[in-house]
């Protein structure tokens, strides 16, 4: 059986043919006109037959080599039809993102409109559960993990450092005059269970409030009720970045709270933090990916989309 010549010196035959000059096929192809000619002169050999002719400053492919080069034309036709096919058909297959519910909700929720309508967002399947997904048996490409970014071999690009914040409604800014932190010891306060006003109060040698009125620790019931002039509360700024920015809530103190730091990894090891000890990273929300997915593109463009949206936060985030 005739031994089939190179993808590379077919097609150099071909765009020699069509252009009837090896200067022409060099420029289209990137190489010199030098390269052009040894990938014909191989083919000459290989058939034992001459294929093309000079006429004047024209290279005249023979009968032979223009029939072939129409077809080598017509295959490449072929080829780059079905490599289309099926990249139309990978752009297709859904990139599965998994999140919990609250990033869901409080951060893309308002910004999803505007990644569907992004080339980021085709064919996006959104998972949101509670749950750590598992990206080998879950069949999940891309998370959204709290945390410092250090998972194990996973790639992770953080999109949010989490600070707790001071929020209320505008209409309870407006029936109650809050200058300090103190001020909000006369107020109506809403509470969670972990006591979260310590970390507000604590540090400032003022007393904890006490807890009274509505105790929970559903974020997304305790922004109903913030929202509702129920009181004041200290949320995360992930969960309310939208509202503020928008003025449905509003910030009356200008203090941004880290999450507590009360661990660190150092290797394996899992401690609580020492006095003199480096702090670790802080908390914040991750994309994070295998490092071997083959959808590496499409979670790219993710990343990048999602990265550029956190660049426009309310002051103090």
């Amino acid at each position: 059986m005739q031994r089939v010549p190179s993808y590379f010196a077919l097609r150099t035959l071909e765009a020699a043919a069509r252009h009837g000059s090896y200067s022409a096929a060099a420029r289209e192809l990137g190489l010199t006109q030098g390269a052009v000619s040894q990938q014909i002169r191989g083919l000459e050999a290989e058939f034992g037959a001459r294929l093309f002719q000079r006429r004047g400053n024209q290279m005249i492919p023979s009968p032979a080599a223009a029939k072939l080069a129409a077809d080598v034309r017509g295959a490449m036709d072929q080829l780059q039809a079905a490599v289309a096919d099926l990249a139309t058909a990978v752009a297709q297959d859904p990139l599965v993102l998994s999140m919990e519910n609250r990033f869901a909700t409080r951060w893309l929720g308002p910004k999803l409109a505007r990644l569907l309508a992004d080339p980021a967002g085709a064919n996006l399947s959104i998972r949101v559960e509670e749950r750590v997904a598992d990206f080998t048996k879950d069949e999940v490409d891309a998370a959204i993990r709290l945390g410092r970014g250090d998972w194990t071999g996973l790639q992770a690009e953080r999109l949010t450092t989490e600070r707790f914040w001071v929020v209320c409604s505008p209409d309870f800014a407006a029936r109650h005059e809050i200058a300090t932190p103190a001020d909000l010891l006369r107020l109506p306060l809403i509470h969670n269970p972990e006591r979260l006003w310590e970390l507000l109060f604590g540090p400032l040698g003022l007393p904890s409030p006490p807890v009274t009125g509505l105790v929970s620790d559903d974020s997304l019931l305790v922004l109903d009720a913030v929202a509702r002039g129920l009181g004041a509360a200290l949320v995360r700024n992930t969960l309310v970045e939208q509202d503020v920015r928008e003025g449905r809530l509003v910030r009356p103190l200008p203090d941004s709270i880290p999450l507590p730091i009360n661990f660190i990894r150092p290797g394996k090891l899992v401690r609580f933090v020492r006095k003199g000890d480096p702090p670790p990273p802080e908390y914040g929300y991750f994309l994070v990916w295998r490092p071997d997915s083959r959808k590496q593109r499409r979670i790219h463009a993710l990343r990048d989309w999602l990265v550029a949206e956190t660049r426009d936060l309310p002051p103090g985030a």
